[in-house]
Parts: structure tokens; sequence; C-alpha cells
């Protein structure tokens, strides 16, 4: 049952049947941001990479100074080599802007970094195309968290993974699994959604034999929530 529905009045419509109270638990959440991920890991950005912001109006843009590319249909893909795995994501058409509202943009998105974070975060965020997904950065911080730093090698033990769509699950799958560290027999891969088997999406619950640490890939939705490790 719902934890938002009236139990009194449901247990009343039903004849005042019995109802079960199931207290839960809660767990502390340290909740960190794209730019404590960038500072955590220490990722970069090329002029060049697929993650890239790509200015596409001026050869040599005086407002942003990106590189600009060929135009595309939508506006948040205009002039970008898009990944392989965008090839899922459905692309609206939509019209251009016009080069004053591009100003007023690429003004407002600039992040204010405070002091908190190096400079090199800062232009890495200032050069990253946020309507894509950095699959580079996830990997890099699976890396950390698993081997490279010691205070959160406990927490590795079972990670959960929310991706948008079941195109971005499996190119992470595949990344992982082709991963000479998290391909090997030191981790279980689970891909988890709808399309999968019962006995498939159950096996994510399945506790790993001893040594043995697992990663499971799902869609964020408020079922996922449940899953305990």
């Amino acid at each position: 049952m719902s934890a938002t529905v009236d139990a009194d009045k449901i247990s009343a419509y039903f004849g005042n049947c019995h109802t079960l109270h199931v207290p839960g638990r809660t767990f502390p959440v340290n909740v960190q941001y794209l730019e404590d991920a960038v500072e955590y890991t220490g990722w970069t950005l090329s002029d060049n990479s697929p993650y890239a912001r790509r200015c596409k109006f001026l050869k040599n843009c005086s407002v942003c100074g990106l590189t600009p590319r060929p135009t595309a249909h939508d506006k948040h893909y205009k002039g970008k080599n898009r990944p392989e795995w965008a090839e899922d994501i459905q692309i609206p058409d939509e019209d251009d802007e016009d080069e004053d509202d591009h100003l007023k943009e690429t003004q407002m998105e600039k992040p204010n970094l405070e002091k908190r974070y190096s400079p090199q975060t800062a232009t890495t965020l200032n050069t990253i195309d946020e309507h894509l997904i950095p699959f580079d950065l996830i990997i890099h911080l699976l890396e950390k968290i698993c081997y490279e730093d010691g205070a959160y090698r406990h927490f590795s033990l079972a990670i959960l993974v929310f991706m948008p769509g079941l195109g971005e699950i499996r190119r992470l799958n595949d990344l992982l699994v082709e991963h000479p560290r998290f391909g090997s027999n030191e981790f279980l891969i689970y891909p988890l959604h709808s399309t999968l088997s019962s006995e498939a999406q159950g096996a994510v619950f399945e506790i790993p034999p001893t040594g043995i640490r697992k990663i499971v890939i799902g869609i964020f939705c408020c079922g996922l929530n449940c899953l305990r490790f």
C-alpha cells in the first residue's frame, strides 16, 4: 500500500478489515552534485570531446568562445558529434535561437562555483554539454570509489546507478563489461529494466560470494528506491 494512503479509510471501505503496519527505516544520505564528481575524480574535457558543448553560430564565436560544428535539427544537439548511445533518444524539431538569446543563455549557464572547486573543475563545467550523459565520468567515478579511495571501498560492495532509459542502461552495461576491472570476475554487473524476466530482475537481490562486488544499473523510479543490498 502506498505510504500516502489513509489506511483507516481503506479499512473501513472493506468492512473494517485488519491492517498490518510494517515500520521502515531511514538511511543517511550524502548528497553531492556534478561539480563534486568532477572535482573528486579530477575529470577533464578536451575541446574535441563528444561531451563538450559546441556553438552553432559563428566560425569564431565571440560570445562563448566555443568551437562551432555543422548544425543539426535539435537546438540542444546542433553542431555536435553525438555519442553512439544518443541514437535511442527522441529528438524533437525546434526553431533556431538567435544570437541574442545565445548570449543570454551563455551568461546564465556559467555556474557559480564560489571557492570550493578548482579552476580545472570550473573549466570542465563550462565546457560540458549538460544534455549529454558523460559515461566517461561515470566510469572514472566508479574506479575512484572501488579502487583508488580506501575511504569509500566499504561502500563499493554494492553500487546502484540510475539511468534515464533502456538505451543508456545498455550503453553503460557494455562499457562496464568491456572494462578490464569491472568486467573481470571481481564484479557482477546487473542491468535492471522491465523487459528482463522475473528471474533476471530478482537476481539483483542475491548476495554475491565473498570478495565479489556488484553494480546494478537501473531506471530511476520510486520502485527502485526499495532495493536493499
